[in-house]
């Protein structure tokens, strides 16, 4: 049974003795948070935030008639009243209850870490089960009566909260951030910042992208099954791992003040994501861990993608009402990206290969169960120029053997390494979803460049592209701990 439940189940036996009974801090803060921001369009992220507060610092949920009073009095002290603000808390405390119970009902979740996984999957809209979408259209539908009742309320947000402020500095002149921002992509900026950030290391961004000659990490163990389904790897042999890992071995930490990564190695870690805390919003953390894999250090693939996506200032959703924020990382699994239009991700659309462009860097390439992020291409990274008519447009000529681009992931690969840049010809080698899916978008490139149809509809895997508009970028990027170790790193 999950936490809200339990309580709202006591609390229902005597609701008169608990409604004149001393407001709760949770009922107080969910209020304060969300009152503060009434009028603004962050208002409804506003909220969002509160519930997962709620969860971090005190794992039980207000009953609703404690967090209606709550309300009030501080819609009272704030100078709201009257006909309009008593429908706006009507329509909150009816999402609230929507949200609550029914993550409750349809998920329960047992601990912190599964309550932020519901929360973000609903704050996000994420669809991918008929539960999910369920859950999702109710929730949408009380939004939409919270939205219409706040705006009724006429509240001024002359002073909005202000943007979000990057802990770390701007690129310093020279080094390897500045460089990537005027030249690339900002999600190679953000694919290499993460990279670099997780092994706290310069030396890192120097190192070829693995083959299938790299050798496998040593003491890692697989330990059991994950409930979602992948395999637990816990640390056996730290030394091992320390002298066999391809972005440990050898390499350099950027500066004295960074944190030791040989003490504790970030390793592949299936469920793992960085750890969030509504008390800084903005931050991923990859060196604490977030409860949602195992004890190891280590981020999952959706873990990794999120992250490049957020340190590149990129949002997931135009709409202005859904803010870029770190604890959405729990709630985006792999599968999500394969349909992101209909998971709200509506700033990446499905790509179709066209005469003049086929895969670039950024894309993002999802399948069930993973998902993955072009790092970099070369000058025919399908290889196309094996092709000399349309009719060799075909899977058989076009093997993905001669691909010439390096996916960047946190994967299994390799004894379970994790965060890794690894040649997709070779990596496609692992993967026959992955092989086949890329071959199709190879084979829809070379039709295109023949004057053919370069669309590409597959339900195993999709190349989706990031928008880059004015309205799918956020104000600040989001920020890492210990990114400013690599601060220092200099140009290639």
């Amino acid at each position: 049974m999950g936490v809200s439940k339990r309580l709202w189940q006591i609390t229902s036996i005597s609701l008169t003795v608990a409604a004149c009974a001393p407001m709760g801090k949770p009922a107080r803060e969910i209020a304060q948070k969300s009152l503060l921001e009434l009028g603004c369009k962050t208002s409804q992220s506003a909220m969002w935030s509160s519930f997962h507060k709620v969860i971090e610092e005190s794992e039980i949920y207000p009953p609703p008639e404690e967090l209606r009073a709550a309300l009030k009095k501080e819609g009272e002290a704030r100078g709201y009243g009257g006909e309009a603000f008593t429908r706006y808390v009507d329509a909150f405390i009816e999402n609230y209850q929507t949200v609550v119970v029914g993550i409750d009902d349809r998920f329960a979740p047992e601990d912190a870490s599964r309550w932020k996984k519901a929360l973000a999957e609903m704050e996000v809209g994420v669809r991918v089960t008929s539960v999910h979408a369920d859950l999702a259209d109710q929730i949408n539908a009380t939004l939409a009566k919270l939205a219409a009742a706040e705006a009724a309320i006429n509240a001024d947000c002359s002073a909005p909260p202000p943007a979000p402020t990057p802990t770390s500095p701007a690129p310093a002149p020279g080094t390897i951030w500045e460089q990537l921002a005027k030249a690339q992509s900002p999600e190679v900026t953000g694919i290499l910042k993460t990279f670099a950030t997780a092994y706290q290391s310069c030396d890192v961004l120097s190192l070829a992208p693995m083959t299938a000659e790299t050798p496998s990490v040593q003491g890692i163990t697989v330990v059991g099954e994950h409930p979602a389904g992948g395999l637990k790897r816990e640390i056996s042999n730290v030394a091992a791992v320390n002298s066999s890992h391809y972005y440990i071995n050898g390499q350099r930490l950027a500066k004295t003040s960074c944190f030791e990564i040989r003490n504790s190695p970030l390793i592949y870690d299936f469920g793992g994501k960085p750890y969030t805390s509504s008390a800084d919003p903005y931050l991923l953390d990859m060196f604490k861990n977030g409860g949602s894999g195992t004890s190891v250090l280590g981020i999952d693939c959706s873990g990794f993608v999120f992250s490049a996506i957020g340190l590149a200032g990129l949002k997931l959703d135009y709409d202005p009402k859904k803010v870029m924020k770190a604890d959405l990382v729990h709630g985006i699994p792999s599968t999500a990206f394969k349909e992101p239009q209909s998971n709200g991700m509506r700033c990446f659309d499905k790509t179709t290969m066209t005469k003049q462009t086929s895969i670039l860097p950024g894309d993002i390439v999802a399948i069930s169960g993973h998902v993955n992020i072009v790092d970099a291409v070369g000058a025919d990274p399908f290889g196309l120029a094996r092709a000399q008519s349309s009719s060799d447009c075909t899977a058989a000529k076009l093997s993905y053997t001669g691909f010439d681009f390096v996916l960047a992931q946190s994967s299994p690969s390799k004894g379970g390494i994790g965060i890794n840049r690894y040649q997709a010809k070779n990596y496609l080698a692992e993967s026959s979803t992955y092989r086949d899916g890329l071959t199709a978008y190879a084979v829809a490139a070379c039709k295109a460049k023949f004057g053919g149809s370069g669309a590409v509809a597959l339900s195993t895997l999709s190349v989706v592209r990031h928008r880059k508009t004015a309205d799918c970028r956020a104000p600040k990027p989001l920020v890492t701990r210990f990114e400013d170790c690599v601060d220092s790193c200099r140009a290639l």
